[in-house]
């Protein structure tokens, strides 16, 4: 079904999200990914709290499939899901969708706790650029400790580039 993309089949498949059996709700979310119809977000949406840590991998490719950009808000809570590998996922899944209107977000996420989370947002800002310097210039000031220091390095990273120095 997933490789003809026959958006026919999304009716079909939602109410496949909320099987007992956690293999059939993957598949669901991984065809409905591939579909590529965006009718089945709204479903999607509450299956990144799945019990299944595979079903919520899953779910976080189907939603930057159908969201893209859109999809942000929703993934980056699954940062800080309790399992590695949907960390991992979120991160990849997350990859280049990133834009200015994201910055509050990865701001935050500066002050997590997975070294991995912090080395994203840190990336993440830096590819943003400029839109970013504000909310760090004031996250600077608000923050104390490690998570000050690395608002400050971001900041001079985002002002070498722009200087023209090496892409950090």
């Amino acid at each position: 079904m997933g490789k003809i993309g026959d958006a026919q089949a999304v009716p079909y498949l939602i109410p496949m999200l909320n099987d007992s059996d956690k293999d059939v709700r993957r598949h669901a979310r991984k065809v409905l990914g591939k579909i590529g119809d965006a009718q089945a977000v709204p479903h999607l949406i509450p299956m990144l709290k799945d019990s299944d840590e595979d079903v919520r991998k899953a779910t976080c490719y189907a939603l930057v499939r159908l969201e893209g950009e859109r999809a942000v808000p929703h993934l980056i809570p699954m940062l800080k899901d309790s399992d590695e590998y949907v960390r991992r996922v979120a991160r990849e899944a997350l990859g280049k969708q990133v834009s200015p209107e994201h910055v509050p977000l990865l701001v935050q996420t500066l002050r997590a706790t997975s070294p991995r989370m912090r080395k994203w947002a840190e990336d993440a800002l830096v590819k943003i650029g400029g839109p970013a310097i504000p909310h760090l210039q004031e996250a600077i000031t608000r923050f104390r400790g490690a998570s000050q220091l690395r608002a400050q390095q971001v900041l001079e990273r985002i002002q070498n580039q722009q200087r023209g120095g090496e892409p950090a």
